[in-house]
């Protein structure tokens, strides 16, 4: 604000002036060229204020009474010899606080003191309109000021859009009002004024507009064919955008309710929301209950309007039943229904004669009541003593009449066995096997018993048999003596006893004894493992004697005296040998007694050994380092330790003058040297070859110097020089070369269709044999990157690798098949046109949404066309879109329109198989129409549910419904599907359950990829007789040629036949 001041400093000087020769009463001035809203009036005596930019330009006014005139007439008539007085005049805008008094006598050309002014609020003190530093007359000094201003800045928050009025910032005197701006909201919004006042500014300000949100009447009409239960009001008022709530409705009797007419989740204005109906009918079925057959009337299933009448069929019942009516009414029909028939069953009298040998334990009565074409049951027969029950004389498995029941018998015999027991043998009399009736007696055999065994009779009786029966003979054993005399020369210490008695055929057991010193036992006289009779076993014996042998240790040898092996009595004594001891020992005698000799006897003889000394001489070019001494005494014949050598630098120990392996006497042995000579090592690494210079492998004198082999690199690879210096050889040395992996550029060229976007850099500098580092490229419109030109993953030298590409047309759109469909979509469309690609990934719009299954097919010919799946959408119509890989598209404004999803009833035509085992387990396929893609949809075989179901589209808009079986017992069944909506539909006797076959065959429902036996069914003949098949062999008439099919009979699969399917009557 100072600032503002300062830049007209000249311009309010020139007003103070003229300000003096003014006349009385405020004087306003406005700027030039400024509009009426740039510009507002300042108060009176005060300022303008020309726009927010503008200046601030102080006016004075003159004091209450005075005129300028008059004021120069006063100064003009002080002589100046009292002074003048000076007035400050503070313009009723300010209050003196100090300084200067408001009003002073000053002396002529003196200088009057200015007061300390506070201004009062909305103004702010600039300074005085006239200098009064050079006093020459009286004066009035009037204080001038500058209104305060503000800025007011109208804040729409957002939601509104300012359409006229006040701007939104505005600059504003001090207790002046700011303009209000025209505001219109933004959709969905209500304006409703400002949250601040703004018609007195005293200072700066942001007013904010203040908003609510809007709201909309939401009215739904039940058309007057139901009634709201619960739910949303049926008038309500709703924020904007958001969702209506919808009613309960129940609908009244004869009307289903289907939904609304228009969407009410996105309310934007007041809305009438219209219920949809559709007239009520049921289905009415008739249940014949597997015991009667329709012959006229009304159809066993039906669709009966509300509370209208269904029409009865006629009924014959099947044998043995009669029908009696209904189980409930159906004149007026108010739901879904099922009437049952109402049987009453034709009975017979059975009855089981038990022939007087048996009697009833249990089962099934004598005599019993039967329906017609049960069974009875038979009861359980216990047959007299004696006889055996068998069978009935007739079966009573399905009951079409009266019937008698006679029991069948046979007369009971036993099998009575005589067991030997491995101890005898038949000699005569009754079989060792007999078979005997009930109450007889069996006739015993005759019996020779083995060796060592008397027979003792029979261990049960076997004179009255009254059931199977086992007889065993029965022995006593046959024993003898055995006596084992020991002949005077031991003494019995445990084992057997020297006197036993023995079984026939076994074995004695052989005693423990001590034999007396000078005797060994040598064995019996004869053997006790088999007694067959009295016997006495005698023991054997030897007389010992011992063996003394004399070991010369190989240090000597005989030269007279006693042998050096002798047999010697127990006790007697050996004679020793002469011996003399070899060179280098000295025999010392014997180093055990061999008098009284009492066992055999080794006698070793005692020598002692000759020593020599021995001189190891190393000279002057070599130190011991251990090993044997220099000088060692050794035994005759042994060898001297040989001291460990270390050569003098230069030198080479090669060994010693002359051996010391066997001392035979004094013996000096000399180190012998060489001059040392080592092996130096080139090794190249694998990395290079010699093309010259030094060898590889060299052998240098001490202290000399390897010559350098001269190296070629191999590719891939800079060599540069050697590991280790070889100047001065002081010890086997190896040389290692050393390289540097070769460096080459590999470069990426884009070709001017693609741009990096990640990856390898464009330009790589790449080691030899590594890979380069593919860039990632975003290709330009039209085109498709395809991969480079050349493998990089091995680099060997510099290499230039391009990116290949493949135009990409324009597709272009010729029609989109089906081109109308529900809004759920699910269904499967086919795009034509031309200008496709198979490559990379085709992406497919429905207005802006994706759709999937996005495949491109090729038709032959050249030809592509798009085939996928519908997207859901709201109703309405909507371009297509094909975008293809490489970013060209193509639209088809309006090409598909999405129609409103109806929800009628789905319908049943026909079931594929319809027939199958009654334990299920297979596929089943329903078509028809009506099917929904979106929620769960149910199966239902009678009342049993089907698994695994789902819904498929195969194009065009049509689905199929695909199920696994449920279990079921045989017959006839409706099958009813119901949709995710809960609509249904049910087609009659839809699907037959076939009774299982019997085991190792296989009944046909449907004789279609078939490999095993089978079993046909005569109900089958009629509906599958031109349908059956093997794969895609039809099999109608492959063997029976024009011969009826027969009910039960069986065939056998022959995969060796041909065509390969035949099937073979088995007998």
């Amino acid at each position: 604000m100072m600032s503002r001041r300062f830049r007209v400093i000249w311009l309010i000087f020139t007003l103070l002036f003229l300000n003096v020769a003014a006349s009385a009463g405020p004087y306003t001035s406005r700027l030039p060229l400024l509009s009426d809203e740039d510009t507002q009036q300042a108060p009176s005596g005060g300022e303008a204020s020309v726009g927010k930019d503008a200046l601030r330009i102080p006016l004075a006014r003159n004091p209450a009474g005075t005129d300028a005139s008059s004021r120069f007439f006063m100064a003009a008539a002080s002589d100046g010899k009292e002074g003048y007085t000076v007035t400050f005049d503070l313009d009723g805008k300010g209050t003196r606080v100090g300084g200067g008094e408001l009003v002073q006598t000053v002396p002529h050309g003196g200088s009057a003191v200015a007061p300390e002014v506070e201004a009062d609020p909305g103004w702010e003190f600039v300074g005085w309109s006239t200098p009064f530093n050079d006093i020459t007359a009286p004066l009035t000094v009037v204080a001038r000021y500058s209104a305060d201003i503000y800025t007011v800045t109208f804040d729409l928050a957002g939601k509104g859009t300012r359409i006229g009025g006040g701007k939104l910032e505005q600059t504003v005197f001090f207790g002046y009002p700011a303009i209000a701006p025209i505001v219109q909201a933004n959709t969905g919004w209500v304006f409703e004024g400002w949250d601040l006042p703004f018609d007195v500014v005293t200072g700066p300000l942001t007013v904010t507009a203040l908003y609510v949100v809007a709201t909309y009447p939401v009215t739904f009409d039940l058309d007057a064919k139901g009634s709201r239960v619960g739910g949303g009001e049926l008038l309500q008022t709703v924020i904007h955008g958001e969702a209506a709530r919808a009613p309960e409705i129940e609908a009244n009797p004869g009307w289903t309710f289907e939904g609304w007419d228009v969407s009410f989740d996105n309310i934007t204005s007041p809305l009438t929301v219209v219920a949809q109906y559709r007239r009520l009918t049921y289905t009415v079925t008739f249940e014949l209950d597997g015991k009667g057959t329709r012959i006229g009337g009304g159809e066993l299933t039906q669709t009966i309007a509300y509370s209208e009448a269904a029409l009865a069929p006629q009924v014959e019942a099947a044998p043995g039943w009669v029908f009696e009516g209904w189980d409930i009414p159906f004149e007026i029909v108010t739901g879904p229904l099922t009437i049952v028939a109402q049987y009453r069953r034709l009975t017979y009298t059975v009855t089981f004669d038990l022939d007087g040998k048996g009697t009833r334990i249990g089962g099934g009565e004598l005599t019993q009541t039967i329906d017609y074409g049960e069974a009875a049951t038979a009861p359980e027969v216990e047959a007299a003593p004696g006889w055996v029950f068998l069978f009935w004389n007739t079966p009573f498995n399905v009951i079409t009449q009266t019937l008698t029941v006679v029991a069948q018998y046979r007369r009971l015999t036993y099998t009575v066995t005589f067991d030997l027991d491995g101890k005898g043998s038949h000699a005569g009399g009754g079989e060792l096997v007999q078979t005997v009736i009930h109450g007889e007696s069996a006739l015993a055999p005759q019996i020779l018993p083995y060796a060592g065994w008397f027979f003792d009779g029979w261990d049960i009786p076997f004179d009255t048999v009254t059931g199977p029966l086992t007889v065993t003979a029965r022995y006593r054993r046959i024993t003898y003596t055995v006596t084992f005399d020991l002949d005077g020369k031991g003494t019995w210490t445990g084992g057997g006893e020297l006197v036993q008695t023995v079984a026939y055929g076994e074995a004695a057991t052989e005693p423990d004894f001590s034999v007396i010193p000078g005797w060994s036992f040598d064995g019996w006289d004869v053997s006790f493992d088999n007694i067959t009779g009295p016997l006495t076993v005698m023991a054997r014996y030897r007389e010992v004697s011992c063996t003394v042998t004399f070991d010369l240790d190989g240090k000597g040898r005989r030269i007279g005296g006693g042998a050096l092996i002798q047999e010697i009595n127990y006790g007697g004594s050996a004679v020793a040998p002469f011996v003399v001891g070899d060179s280098g020992y000295i025999f010392e005698g014997w180093n055990v007694p061999f008098t009284n000799v009492t066992e055999s006897l080794t006698v070793t003889a005692q020598y002692s050994q000759a020593t020599y000394t021995v001189v190891f001489n190393l000279g002057d070019k070599g130190t011991r380092m251990g090993g044997g001494e220099l000088t060692q005494t050794v035994v005759h014949g042994a060898a001297a330790l040989a001291p460990e050598v270390e050569a003098d630098p230069g030198w080479v120990f090669d060994g010693w003058n002359i051996p010391f392996n066997e001392v035979t006497g004094p013996l000096t042995v000399t180190a012998q040297y060489s001059v040392a000579v080592y092996t130096v090592t080139f090794d190249l690494d694998g990395k290079g070859a010699r093309a010259g210079g030094g060898e590889l492998i060299q052998t240098i004198a001490h202290g000399a110097a390897a010559q350098a082999p001269e190296v070629v690199a191999f590719t891939g690879w800079v060599f540069e020089g050697w590991n280790t210096s070889f100047n001065e050889i002081t010890g086997p040395l190896t040389v290692t070369a050393r390289y540097s992996t070769a460096i080459y550029t590999v470069m990426f060229d884009l070709d001017g269709k693609g741009t990096r976007v990640g990856g390898g850099e464009l330009v790589q500098a790449v080691a030899h044999g590594s890979a380069a580092l593919a860039p990632e490229v975003a290709t330009t419109t039209g085109w498709l990157f395809q991969g480079w030109d050349k493998p990089f993953n091995i680099i060997t030298g510099p290499l230039l690798v391009t990116a290949r590409y493949i135009s990409v047309p324009t597709p272009v759109i010729t029609s989109v098949n089906p081109s109308k469909g529900t809004s759920d979509g699910g269904i499967q469309i086919s795009i034509s046109g031309n200008g496709f690609m198979v490559a990379g990934t085709t992406r497919i719009l429905f207005g802006d949404t994706a759709a999937t299954n996005v495949i491109t097919v090729n038709s032959g010919y050249g030809f592509l066309y798009i085939t996928c799946i519908l997207p859901a959408h709201t109703p309405g119509t909507v371009d297509v879109t094909v975008i293809n890989p490489g970013g060209t598209l193509c639209t088809k404004p309006s090409a598909f329109t999405y129609v409103k999803t109806e929800t009628q009833p789905p319908q049943i035509t026909y079931l594929s198989p319809d027939t199958g085992s009654e334990s299920g387990g297979i596929t089943i396929t329903l078509n028809g129409d009506g099917f929904q893609t979106q929620g769960t949809t149910q199966v239902l075989f009678e009342k049993a549910a089907a698994t695994e179901v789902h819904v498929f589209s195969y194009g065009y808009g049509s689905r199929y419904v695909s199920c696994k079986l449920p279990p079921h017992p045989p017959g006839t069944v409706d099958v009813t599907i119901i949709n995710p909506d809960g609509g249904t539909g049910t087609k009659s006797e839809a699907f037959t359950y076939l009774e299982e076959a019997a085991e190792g065959e296989q009944q046909l429902p449907h004789a279609a990829d078939l490999n095993a036996d089978w079993r046909l069914d005569i109900s089958e003949t009629i509906a599958y007789l031109f349908g059956w098949q093997q794969g895609g062999n039809s099999i109608a008439w492959a063997i029976r040629a024009a011969y009826l099919w027969q009910n039960g009979e069986r065939y056998t699969y022959d995969e060796f036949q041909a065509p390969p399917l035949c099937w073979i009557l088995m007998p």
